[in-house]
């Protein structure tokens, strides 16, 4: 019995039941343990996907998904894949091949040190030099994962010592498992009475829901929260869909500068402050408002935001406490005219969202805004877990899509990740086999990992994909001619007319073509009842590459200029209704034929750096 048998037997005791990899000769024996406890290995074509789809495992189940990957460039090809879930707090371990000890220094097959090139995106990265440890050093590797903040951990395990023979070893030597275990901590009393008086003493309080809010499994005792204190509620990433997006208490995402940067009081549940959210900082907040952070981590309490209450504690526990103290209280506000102001500010966005629609309704190529009504209406109706993969295009789904429930929405990753959704989806499927899974993907994106639909036809993985085609990278290919002009913009053109739905069909799935903007909805239906065929299944969806999406047109657009000055400002004139204007953090533009940009630069400041900042 070799060590990678024993890396088989810990696994299986800590119920692992999938191992995702692609294989290489330095992990061949963990293979050789994993099927002998029965552990199922999904082989994936890309040790990237493998990494994402080990994500996707772990987001739906709320356990730590496990990924294998090789020595040297089997590492480097996860590098992506690790630094994502490091990024987005997903709970991973990633077991790495290592060269042999004995071939240290010397130029050998596949030499790379992985633990220090992984250190900085892992909580924790180490190296067996030892079988005898492996054990010691899976479990911990697990437990750092798990842990507030979660997170990927790395254990590397050198060729030589995963053949060595484990004379001492029996599976007791391994102890309890850990993987089920949850840390709770309850939020000091006295804070949280604060925190209470706080809230039900606001004019304009908020609720923001985070990723802890989902970990720590505290969507119910938060909801009650919202109901009972009629708070308005905003979710963000994993925290998305606490109160269903269709609620008169919720916030979404498209919308909720007009509130955040409102509000007087706002309570916060593992909330990650990064520049998605503003950094907690105006014009996203306001600086005025009372913030009363929640977090587990101690480590992220007063990151990028100065609270009036920090709480250290885990969102479901302090919810509860919350709750508990607010019994004592009669006559709560009904907060009838924040809810007013919310509800006006919501009505007018969906309105504009309408005008907008009914303009580019019946136009071809398609218009990106009519494949986000189209995809809204599928994801309200069916309820499928949904993935997000992309940027300018995706962003028109994101302005529409609302979840129904928490944990349905697997957003945008902090890192800007493209290309991770179908694997990200596989991921999903396998560890929720019930749950219909949707992905949404750029064309562009869908070069990166686009194979693994035959990854996913190969495991008979039903799988509903939709290729929102622009023959572009959207984002840059936008970027170029709005900033640099028309001749720039080819340089991110991609090749027009490609079929992704035959290249899905060669691949062993369902491919289904759409150019009409009148298709959509009955191409999705299609789509899903073909799912029972036990086949993934790619739409591939047609759509306008000149339309210049939500995503770009405010903060970003002006770091392009250098040398860059104190004060910038963006002047963009509309030749339509004021209304149209969206904040998302920039506007969406509509006619981008009669669109002006107009920088203006102090031109005395002078460059400082080299880089121009």
């Amino acid at each position: 019995m070799d060590y990678g048998e024993v890396i088989g037997e810990c696994l299986a005791q800590e119920k692992i039941k999938m191992l995702f990899s692609l294989s290489g000769a330095h992990i061949l024996p963990i293979y050789e343990g994993c099927i002998k406890n029965d552990i199922q290995i999904i082989h994936f074509r890309d040790e990237r996907a493998a990494v994402h789809a080990a994500e996707g495992f772990a987001r739906v189940t709320k356990r730590i998904g496990v990924a294998c990957i090789t020595a040297g460039v089997g590492l480097t090809n996860g590098i992506t894949g690790i630094a994502s879930a490091y990024s987005d707090n997903i709970p991973l371990l990633i077991l790495a091949g290592r060269h042999s000890i004995i071939d240290e220094g010397k130029g050998g097959l596949q030499e790379l040190y992985g633990v220090d090139i992984c250190k900085s995106i892992t909580k924790w990265s180490w190296c067996a030099y030892d079988g005898e440890n492996i054990p010691r050093f899976l479990k911990e590797g697990i437990w750092r994962a798990i842990i507030p903040t979660p997170g990927p951990t790395l254990l590397e395990i050198p060729f030589d010592v995963l053949m060595k023979e484990a004379e001492e070893w029996n599976s007791k030597c391994y102890g309890e498992p850990i993987h089920n275990k949850k840390v709770k901590v309850e939020g000091d009393p006295l804070e949280i009475k604060k925190a209470v008086e706080l809230l039900i003493t606001a004019e304009r309080p908020l609720i923001i829901a985070g990723d802890d809010a989902y970990w720590s499994e505290a969507g119910e005792a938060i909801a009650e929260l919202v109901n009972k204190l009629m708070i308005p509620i905003y979710g963000t990433r994993l925290g998305t869909g606490v109160v269903d997006e269709s609620s008169p208490l919720a916030v979404h995402r498209a919308w909720r500068t007009k509130i955040t940067k409102s509000a007087d009081v706002i309570l916060t549940f593992g909330v990650n402050f990064w520049h998605g959210e503003g950094y907690g900082e105006p014009p996203v907040f306001s600086n005025d408002a009372k913030v009363i952070q929640v977090d587990p981590d101690q480590k992220r309490l007063y990151h990028n935001v100065k609270p009036k209450l920090a709480i250290c504690g885990d969102s479901k526990s302090v919810a509860q406490q919350m709750l508990s103290f607010i019994e004592k209280y009669s006559n709560l506000s009904k907060n009838s005219g924040w809810l007013k102001t919310i509800s006006e500010i919501k009505e007018s966005f969906e309105q504009n969202n309408k005008k907008e629609l009914e303009r580019f309704k019946n136009a071809k190529p398609i218009h990106p805004a009519v494949l986000g009504y189209e995809m809204n209406k599928f994801v309200k109706e069916r309820k499928p877990i949904t993935v997000i993969d992309g940027a300018d295009c995706v962003s028109y789904v994101e302005k529409w899509i609302k979840a129904s429930y928490i944990g349905q929405i697997i957003p945008i990753n902090p890192l800007g990740v493209v290309g991770n959704g179908i694997p990200l989806g596989i991921g999903a499927k396998l560890g929720a086999p019930d749950k219909t899974v949707l992905v949404n993907i750029g064309d562009g994106g869908f070069g990166i990992c686009g194979m693994e639909i035959e990854t996913a036809a190969r495991y008979e993985i039903p799988l509903l994909t939709v290729v929102a085609n622009n023959s572009a990278w959207g984002a840059t290919y936008s970027l170029l001619k709005f900033i640099y002009g028309k001749d720039t913009a080819p340089i991110a053109a991609l090749k027009e007319g490609i079929r992704y739905d035959k290249i899905a069909e060669e691949l062993g799935g369902i491919g289904i073509y759409v150019e009409d903007p009148d298709h959509i909805n009955k191409a999705l239906n299609e789509g899903f009842s073909l799912l029972q065929n036990k086949k993934p299944v790619v739409l591939n969806i047609v759509i306008n590459r000149e339309v210049f999406g939500p995503i770009y047109t405010g903060r970003i657009a002006p770091l392009f200029y250098r040398p860059r000055p104190k004060k910038i400002s963006i002047s963009i004139q509309y030749p339509f209704e004021e209304e149209h204007r969206f904040l998302y953090p920039g506007s969406i533009i509509e006619d981008y034929n009669n669109l002006q940009f107009t920088p203006i630069v102090d031109t005395k400041r002078k460059s400082t750096t080299n880089d121009g900042s």
